[in-house]
């Protein structure tokens, strides 16, 4: 299943737009190479959370995480590949320590139920989630949660449950992405918003 963007279906989903349902069982999806059709190698996947002797010791934790959260489901299809690119949103300035925490949850989830969780799908980690983010004040998030509720009105979208999780994103990430909310005139069109910052995750899928 061709997945474009997974963001943009989580929010279909939960928001009540029309659209397909995102996959929830672990490994139907099968990883391509960005822009590709072929099947992301093992280098690639690695790439994704390669150490970076430039990075700060929070940004390289945080890689660290996205890594062991692959590591436990390698045959996981899309997913394990969804789980390696988080590492693309491990940076400094768009809070590296909480993500890691965040990923942590999803890890310790995915060892007990043998498949890997992810934000979007995270069965019992939600809570641990969302706990991480608990104290965490964002002015551009909640603005951009705000424009995304006041235009998909049947359900509402958590900050914590989108790919990634919009806390994730840097402050530039989030200005291009409220610009275009600010433009759509829809529930889909404000949806659409977020292929502009989610290709690490939707290249894992055809």
């Amino acid at each position: 299943m061709r997945l474009t963007s997974l963001l943009v279906v989580t929010m279909l989903a939960l928001a009540g737009c029309p659209g397909p349902a995102p996959a929830t069982d672990a490994g139907t999806d099968a990883p391509v190479v960005p822009h590709d059709a072929a099947t992301v190698d093992s280098a690639t996947v690695d790439a994704w959370s390669a150490p970076d002797a430039f990075a700060s010791t929070d940004v390289a934790h945080c890689r660290a995480s996205a890594a062991a959260l692959a590591a436990t489901c390698p045959d996981d299809g899309g997913r394990h590949c969804q789980a390696a690119a988080y590492a693309s949103y491990c940076n400094d300035g768009a809070s590296p320590v909480l993500f890691a925490q965040a990923l942590d949850c999803l890890t310790a989830m995915s060892s007990s139920s043998g498949g890997c969780r992810t934000f979007s799908d995270p069965s019992g980690a939600g809570s641990c989630v969302d706990g991480v983010y608990a104290s965490t004040t964002n002015a551009a998030v909640d603005m951009a949660i705000t424009t995304i509720n006041g235009a998909c009105t049947t359900a509402t979208q958590s900050p914590t449950q989108t790919e990634p999780p919009l806390y994730a994103l840097t402050a530039a990430q989030l200005a291009t992405f409220q610009d275009c909310l600010d433009a759509a005139v829809d529930c889909s069109a404000v949806t659409a918003c977020a292929s502009g910052f989610q290709d690490p995750i939707s290249a894992c899928f055809p």
